[in-house]
C-alpha cells in the first residue's frame, strides 16, 4: 500500500505545499468535538524523500495517539528517533531488510549507497535509519557511514564548521560523538573543497575512534587513531534543507573482501 494511501486510511490527510520550510509536519486541528490531523509535505521533493517524510509524520501521529503519555514524557530527540524507526520499519519488511542485510555490507563508496536507497525506495538518510537499526548490516563492520554538514555547534550555535550530524557504525564496538567537527574526527578537511554534487571523492587519513570497552571496565571507552580510507559525496541541497550535505564511508579495511 502506498504510505500516503496509509495515511488515509489512519485519517490523516496529505497535503503538499510550496510555502513549507520543513521536509514535513504533522498539524493538528481541534475543536469542541473532532479533530483533524494533517501532513503537511514540501511540494518538489524527490519521491523516496517524500515517501519517508509521510510515514515519518505517520510515526508522530502514531506515538500521539497510542502512547500519549510518553509523547509527552519524552523529549523532541526521543520522539524524532520513534519516528524514524517506525518510517523504517514501515517502509522495508523484515524480509526485505534480511535479505539487504549483504548488499549493504559490500557497499564500498556513497555513490553505492545512493543506488541501493533508490532500489529500495528509500531516501539515502532512510537507508543509514534503517542500517543503525540492523544488527546484520552493521555488526563487526569495519565501516563507518557519516552524514556531514557545514553547520554551527548544535548547542551554542556558534563555530560554523563541517560536522558530523548523524554517524551509523557498529555501536557494540565504537562511539562517534554527532556535533563534533569533521576535522576532529578524520583531521584536514581541505579535500572537500568544491566537491561538484555527485562526485565522488577519495582520501586516505586516520582518524580518531572512541572503542568501547568490556564491562565493567572504566572508562567505558578508549581513544584509538586507526588509518582509514575515507569516500566522500556531495548531494543536492533542497528548498526543505538549502545547505547541501555529505555522506562519507570511513573504511577501515579497504582492502577486506567487503570492501
Amino acid at each position: 500500500m502506498p504510505v500516503s494511501d496509509l495515511a488515509h486510511e489512519l485519517g490523516l490527510g496529505v497535503e503538499k505545499r510550496s510555502d513549507l520550510r520543513q521536509r514535513a509536519r504533522l498539524e493538528i486541528l481541534e475543536t469542541d468535538d473532532s479533530e483533524t490531523a494533517t501532513i503537511a509535505v514540501q511540494d518538489g521533493l524527490d519521491r523516496n524523500v517524500t515517501r519517508f517524510a509521510v510515514a515519518h509524520e505517520i510515526g508522530h501521529a502514531i506515538l500521539l495517539r497510542k502512547y500519549p503519555d510518553a509523547a509527552t514524557r519524552w523529549d523532541v530527540d526521543r520522539r524524532e528517533v520513534f519516528a524514524s524507526a517506525f518510517a523504517a520499519e514501515l517502509l522495508t519488511s523484515p524480509e526485505i531488510r534480511a535479505r539487504m542485510a549483504p548488499s549493504f555490507r559490500t557497499l564500498g563508496d556513497p555513490l553505492a549507497l545512493l543506488k541501493l536507497a533508490s532500489q529500495l525506495g528509500l531516501s539515502p538518510v532512510a537507508l543509514l535509519t534503517v542500517a543503525g537499526q540492523e544488527r546484520l548490516w552493521i555488526e563487526g563492520l569495519e565501516k563507518i557511514w557519516l552524514r556531514v554538514k557545514y553547520s554551527e555547534n548544535a548547542f551554542t550555535r556558534r563555530d560554523p564548521k563541517l560536522r558530523i550530524v548523524s554517524a551509523s557504525y557498529d555501536k557494540y564496538r565504537f562511539y562517534i560523538p554527532t556535533n563534533q567537527s569533521l576535522t576532529r574526527f578524520a583531521g584536514d578537511d581541505r579535500w572537500l573543497v568544491s566537491l561538484p554534487v555527485g562526485t565522488v571523492v577519495r582520501h586516505s587519513t586516520t582518524i580518531t575512534l572512541k572503542l568501547r570497552r568490556p564491562a565493567p571496565a572504566m572508562p567505558k571507552f578508549v581513544s584509538k587513531e586507526v588509518p582509514a580510507g575515507l569516500s566522500a559525496v556531495r548531494l543536492q541541497p533542497s528548498a526543505a534543507d538549502p545547505v547541501a550535505y555529505l555522506i562519507i564511508l570511513a573504511d577501515m579495511a579497504p582492502n577486506s573482501s567487503e570492501g
